[in-house]
């Protein structure tokens, strides 16, 4: 982003910057003829996977330069070409690197090594990574995956105590009412971890489809003197354009702020936290969320093949979403998951759906996070991504519901 600079990609993450910063030295090097004397020339592909993970878990848009790097990093996962860290933890996530997505980079990977970062220290993450060998590697991973599940409790626990702040009918993984007043989007708690506050946005910020900012305490000393916030947006709401809209407004609300689009974080002092929800609320937002789609699929898509050759066009990321696609289905069957959270569903698709004379089968799907919102009645109108379920060594097809309603 240099003045007068060319380079391809305006959108690079800090990883990719130290890989091309490698690759200018070990060029600046070959010109001087530093390999000349027997010395290997590095073979700076070998990182491609920590450039991948790195790309994807700092959420930069995948323009074409930052796919080609993620893609590459991606086949050498697959490869099993990767560091030992990474394997290891795919191993302790229950995945298969034969099947890396960028998904498992953002979702599986990147989780687990922030989580150290959040709760405890960043360098067990990092060792990880720099683990020459398997054991050492199983082992930080191991401890990884126990911070992150110390993660995961603190944020159900940070969800579930928002039922006594009055501001929401309480709120858990069964109970995420959407509060009508655009201010109650803004929650604080002052037992809140400042290292969760990124998640639990996200999770009311799916759950609601609305833009949402979570505070917690900077200091736990001093739970009511300086806070900090994080804060996720839906399409169509620019949440950077919001702070800056709210600074504009009130020049010394906030301490400091930054984000873009889709993510930002702030501080300000406990005693402006009213006057930031007041702002927050004047905004404007959209009457409701939208879910764009690329349409619908006939009963000869909803195919394992279709699947199958979908993900050869991955990586997916950020500006370059998984395509997502909707139709109109009878419900046939469901069946609750972890407690009613989720909901495994059997569909099949409505014959108005399809005009090609194929007896459309039945299909399996899953609904994360929906617990009792689902829709009313047997006739649905689904946006889902197209997955493919792997166990046992068989591969079927597996709609991954986005959202819906009664059709």
């Amino acid at each position: 982003n240099l003045n007068g600079s060319d380079f391809a990609s305006k959108a690079i993450a800090g990883v990719g910057v130290a890989f091309y910063v490698m690759a200018a030295l070990r060029e600046r090097l070959s010109a001087q003829d530093w390999f000349a004397g027997g010395i290997a020339r590095p073979n700076l592909a070998r990182w491609l996977d920590l450039v991948a993970v790195g790309t994807v878990a700092d959420v930069v848009s995948l323009d074409d330069n930052n796919r080609r790097l993620v893609a590459q990093g991606l086949a050498r996962i697959q490869a099993q070409q990767c560091v030992p860290g990474i394997s290891a933890l795919f191993a302790v996530a229950g995945k298969d690197p034969r099947y890396a997505s960028s998904t498992d980079l953002g979702f599986v990977v990147g989780p687990r090594l922030n989580a150290a970062g959040r709760l405890e220290d960043m360098r067990i993450g990092v060792d990880c990574l720099l683990a020459d060998d398997p054991i050492s590697a199983r082992q930080y991973a191991m401890t990884l995956n126990e911070i992150n599940h110390e993660r995961r409790a603190l944020e159900q626990e940070m969800l579930f105590s928002l039922k006594k702040q009055g501001n929401s009918s309480g709120l858990s993984e069964l109970d995420l009412d959407r509060p009508i007043d655009p201010a109650d989007w803004v929650i604080f708690d002052d037992s809140f971890h400042q290292g969760v506050i990124g998640i639990v946005a996200g999770r009311l910020k799916e759950r609601w489809q609305r833009p949402v900012f979570v505070f917690a305490p900077e200091n736990n000393d001093a739970p009511r003197a300086k806070l900090k916030a994080s804060g996720r947006s839906i399409p169509g709401v620019h949440l950077r354009d919001v702070l800056v809209s709210m600074a504009t407004t009130a020049p010394d609300l906030m301490h400091a702020f930054g984000g873009h689009a889709m993510a930002a974080g702030l501080s300000l002092s406990f005693d402006q936290l009213d006057t930031f929800r007041r702002l927050f609320a004047r905004s404007h937002f959209p009457d409701q969320a939208i879910v764009h789609t690329d349409g619908p699929l006939s009963a000869n898509e909803l195919t394992l093949d279709f699947a199958q050759q979908l993900q050869t066009c991955t990586p997916w990321g950020t500006d370059c979403p998984e395509p997502i696609f909707d139709n109109r289905f009878e419900v046939l069957e469901r069946t609750p998951l972890k407690e009613g959270r989720h909901w495994r569903l059997r569909l099949r698709l409505l014959k108005t759906e399809t005009a090609t004379p194929t007896i459309s089968t039945d299909l399996t799907a899953v609904w994360f996070g929906i617990g009792d919102h689902i829709p009313a009645g047997k006739y649905w109108h689904l946006a889902y991504r197209i997955d493919i379920n792997r166990f046992r060594g068989q591969q079927t097809l597996q709609l991954m519901i986005v959202s819906g309603a009664a059709a």
